[in-house]
């Protein structure tokens, strides 16, 4: 499951829900026939009847929302789908989520393991559990720290192995 975006606010008189893209991507939305909404803990599986993109925000009508008011219970809920229906990769891309899991390598061997990544003020960090011991650090997912990512073979090059304190 992948995070695709964000409900905002309810959208003209028929229920209609304003969504916020999280890849800035919009088209894959109108692929969409079911969503899982997540917030604090909970979960929701609604049918998707229909989404217009109206000046590159998808506006998503779900089955039974049929008033602003039932609309406004469902604004600031993610929206959690199979991976398959995420906006489309190019060329070397990936997704986050696609990181936890990988080891983080530096001149071929195993040093550490991404257990989660968190926004950072300038990119994004990898939460790393250190191979050697039972430490947690972060390492900024940049240029000049981290290398090639290989998702098929489920690893990262760590280009700056000093930032772990591991010789």
């Amino acid at each position: 499951m992948i995070a695709l975006g964000a409900t905002r606010s309810p959208h003209g008189v028929h229920g209609a829900i304003k969504v916020h893209s999280f890849s800035g991507e919009t088209d894959h939305f109108r692929d969409l026939s079911s969503v899982e909404l997540r917030r604090d803990g909970k979960s929701i599986a609604l049918k998707v009847v229909s989404v217009e993109i109206h000046h590159q925000t998808p506006v998503i009508f779900f089955q039974d929302v049929e008033t602003p008011e039932a609309a406004r219970r469902y604004c600031g809920w993610e929206i959690w789908v199979e991976s398959a229906h995420a906006a489309p990769l190019t060329g070397d891309e990936f997704y986050i989520a696609d990181l936890i899991g990988l080891q983080l390598q530096a001149q071929g061997r195993e040093i550490a393991r991404v257990t989660a990544v968190f926004d950072g003020a300038q990119a994004p960090l990898l939460e790393v559990a250190v191979a050697a011991g039972d430490s947690r650090r972060l390492v900024p997912f940049m240029a000049p720290y981290i290398g090639r990512v290989d998702i098929e073979a489920g690893s990262i090059e760590l280009e700056a192995p000093w930032v772990l304190d591991i010789e």
